[in-house]
């Protein structure tokens, strides 16, 4: 399989980096991006469709649909910076999200990739996911709140079959760059089929003061977009 370069998911950090003002001020910076997706040999996957959504203080874009966009929001004003971007890895299918903030700023990328999958035979199938994913917090000064996520999930949808992983640092510097691996097992019989929907979300916020009911509301973003429900799809 293919595998993104780091700098293509660590690229936000020098972004943010260069746009740093000279006085202190925290940097936070999070990524999320797919490097490789397979399925055992009797499991068939079609019909790519996602659900994006980035978003900034300043600017913010949804959309629906079988092709996945490429968005990118960096604002900055009074030395403080928002960024929010997402778009596909290799060009391809694989989704990438990031998102970054200076001083006090804040930003959110979600994306939901759903698709179909059809047994052609009996017997165990799994699906595999292999991802990447960076979090970086450097220059907290006192009386600063800080939080860098990066999260990416499996799930079997009508069921409750799902594997996830949450990567972050709170109010902690620090810098955490690894790829990560998601399998999801199950047993099927020929002619069975049904859907996944992988979630990847990346957030980061930077205030002057506290807000926790900031930090809730870029936690519920998640959710938020779990809750939208994608129409059936017939097979091509």
């Amino acid at each position: 399989m293919n595998k993104i370069h780091p700098l293509r998911l660590s690229g936000v950090v020098m972004l943010l980096a260069g746009l740093a003002p000279a006085a202190h001020a925290a940097i936070v910076s999070a990524s999320t991006g797919i490097f490789g997706i397979g399925g055992s040999a009797n499991l068939v996957l079609s019909n790519d469709f996602y659900f994006a959504d980035a978003s900034t203080p300043f600017e913010s874009q949804f959309d629906a649909g079988s092709t996945l966009p490429s968005w990118t929001f960096t604002t900055t004003q009074g030395g403080n910076t928002s960024h929010a971007a997402l778009g596909p890895t290799f060009g391809g299918a694989e989704p990438t999200t990031e998102a970054g903030a200076i001083h006090s700023g804040s930003g959110s990328a979600t994306v939901q990739w759903s698709f179909d999958w059809t047994a052609s035979g009996s017997g165990a199938a799994f699906i595999d996911v292999d991802y990447l994913y960076s979090v970086t917090l450097q220059g907290l000064a006192g009386g600063e709140s800080a939080l860098a996520s990066s999260y990416i999930s499996v799930l079997r949808d009508g069921t409750s079959q799902r594997s996830e992983a949450l990567h972050y640092l709170n109010q902690t510097a620090g810098n955490d760059f690894d790829e990560g691996h998601l399998l999801l097992p199950f047993d099927v019989l020929a002619g069975d089929w049904g859907s996944f929907t992988i979630t990847l979300a990346s957030n980061a916020l930077a205030a002057p003061v506290p807000e926790p009911g900031t930090l809730l509301l870029m936690g519920a973003g998640v959710v938020g977009m779990g809750v939208v429900r994608r129409r059936r799809r017939h097979l091509a």
